[in-house]
């Protein structure tokens, strides 16, 4: 069971990560997500309890009873079969009782309360700032200049005469018919390593939410570094259907909450590929992914990053946007949703979106495989042509800049974490995006250069050698592979033993439906083993080790183990 203390200890790397990608079948470890704020659309709710059927979708017959009538996420899931009673949820839900007007309705899907705050996630700033973002879905009321946010902060236990009031900003967020409100409080100058407790408001004059305890972050200091990394984590990823419909979890939110709890990580960064997707469903599957996933987030800090199944839809990744609207406006001049960095413990770690690469042939931002913000379309729409030349231009000047800054002795560790994975460095099976188009080489483009998996290699590639980037991490194939130290598509060596170029690791399968299949031989710089099994890495720090495991989502079972060496 998911362990209720979720406050525990965790801090010479430097370690660029570029964030990650895309995995099995197996099931993974769900927790229940109970919504008593969330309101039913179309009956009352009845007891989980008092429906056996019902009451199987929890974790244990214990957990229906607490539920009570609240609207809630099981989590052993609903059935994808329309033909079922319970079938195809994205967010919360609730049996209808007796009074239900259709004595057929077996439930109702409930909808995010519109002046209580939902879907709570703190944000990595640096290493003493967090930014708190949470949700209310009010059509937008609550985004006008005459409503703040506010939150309260304090030493968790100190009483009320030590708490900071701060306040925020709001902005809506509108998609299909719905406009929901977006808010975001910054708590900076926190001392390190300390457990502090948290509340929030749509204002100062409306309810405030429970305390919430977080720990703060750190610079490096004597003890290690410690964080689970992965990407394409949804909560309903059932991809074996014709329809992207609900299926069991196999998600990591439930191994991730233990782990924090059990000291073994301090934070969490997320490649990207959210939720498969936010905008499904009206965004109502975004809503699912988010409530669920706030489980952890409340109280421990996590990085996101975007991928390319966050341009589906027309939505062109503005939910995200919005939800790391306070992250990126409180990073140094020059940050942007697409590239930021920032320094936590041992490691500095770089964020950057090079899925405008993939974007190399017809409908290709209809697809999956790529995606660019407004403001690199002309004119700002997904109709808009594509300004690849200064997207590329903006990233790659601001990446060599960000590279040169780095000081190895505040930040041994040099991560760049990305969501795309080049085709030099992975060994899966051709992607021709998850709505199955063929790549086509587009006509009539108009960049000064063709985007392409080839070109990125050529840009990046020089820059992880001249600056000695420790590790490549990446998801968007659904498996997990690493590489030995290689450069041009070559191993410089068959060890972790002061590595003479940059180690790639492929973790992209915490919990998508799917997953990507291995050719059947693998390039001599491959480094066994390829894993096809729902998964995650929790990776630990000190100034000259990095220590990586990559961990069953089902059962938490060791799936690989190894440590990168290096003299300070």
């Amino acid at each position: 069971m998911v362990n209720a203390n979720l406050i525990n200890d965790m801090g010479k790397f430097l370690v660029t990560f570029i964030l990650c990608t895309n995995l099995t079948l197996t099931l993974g470890y769900a927790p229940d997500t109970i919504l008593p704020s969330s309101t039913p659309k179309s009956c009352s709710c009845a007891d989980w309890s008092s429906n056996s059927s019902a009451a199987a979708l929890f974790s244990s017959p214990e957990a229906a009873v607490a539920a009570g009538s609240s609207c809630a996420i099981p989590s052993l899931g609903v059935s994808a079969d329309p033909t079922s009673p319970i079938y195809n949820i994205y967010d919360g839900f609730c049996l209808c009782d007796s009074t239900s007007e259709d004595p057929d309705m077996w439930f109702t899907h409930c909808d995010s309360p519109a002046d209580i705050p939902s879907q709570l996630n703190l944000l990595i700033v640096d290493a003493s700032t967090v930014a708190v973002n949470f949700l209310t879905s009010d059509n937008g009321k609550r985004s006008s200049p005459s409503n703040t946010p506010v939150a309260e902060l304090k030493l968790l236990g100190a009483d009320e005469s030590a708490i900071k009031t701060i306040t925020g900003f709001s902005e809506p967020y509108a998609y299909g018919s719905r406009v929901q409100s977006y808010h975001n409080v910054i708590f900076s100058n926190l001392t390190q390593r300390t457990d502090y407790e948290y509340r929030v408001a749509t204002g100062a004059d409306q309810v405030f939410t429970k305390w919430t305890k977080f720990r703060s972050l750190y610079t490096k200091d004597s003890k290690p570094t410690k964080l689970a990394m992965y990407g394409d984590m949804g909560v309903y990823p059932n991809m074996e259907t014709p329809e992207a419909v609900p299926s069991v979890a196999r998600h990591n939110i439930g191994n991730l909450i233990d782990d924090y709890a059990n000291g073994d990580i301090d934070f969490v960064m997320h490649c990207g590929d959210h939720a498969y997707e936010f905008q499904f469903a009206n965004g109502e599957r975004g809503d699912g992914y988010m409530d669920a996933y706030s489980l952890l987030l409340k109280n421990v800090p996590w990085l996101p990053g975007w991928g390319n199944h966050e341009y589906l839809d027309e939505d062109m990744g503005e939910r995200l946007a919005n939800i790391t609207s306070g992250m990126i406006s409180s990073m140094p001049e020059g940050s942007h949703r697409m590239w930021y960095s920032t320094d936590v413990g041992h490691m500095h770690l770089v964020q950057l979106d090079f899925s405008p690469y993939f974007c190399f042939f017809d409908g290709c931002e209809a697809v999956d495989t790529c995606g660019l913000p407004r403001e690199f379309h002309d004119p700002p729409t997904t109709d808009g042509e594509m300004l690849f030349d200064e997207y590329r231009e903006r990233i790659l000047a601001w990446l060599e800049a960000d590279l040169k800054k780095v000081d190895r002795e505040k930040t041994p560790w040099l991560i760049e974490k990305e969501k795309e994975k080049r085709k030099q460095m992975r060994t899966t099976d051709a992607d021709n995006g998850a709505k199955g188009y063929k790549h086509l080489r587009t006509t009539g483009y108009t960049s000064k250069v063709q985007p392409s998996q080839d070109l990125l290699r050529l840009d990046l590639e020089p820059l992880l050698k001249k600056y000695n980037v420790d590790v490549y991490f990446t998801g968007h194939n659904h498996n997990y592979e690493t590489t030995w130290p290689m450069f041009n598509a070559t191993s410089v060596q068959k060890d972790f033993k002061e590595p003479k170029a940059t180690v790639h690791i492929i973790s992209g399968a915490a919990g998508p439906g799917g997953y990507d299949n291995f050719t059947k031989t693998s390039p001599e710089w491959s480094r066994e083993p390829r894993v096809l099994e729902v998964s995650y890495s929790v990776v630990e720090m000190t100034d000259e080790t990095f220590h990586l495991k990559q961990i069953a989502n089902n059962d938490g079972r060791l799936l690989d183990d190894f440590t990168i060496t290096k003299k300070i």
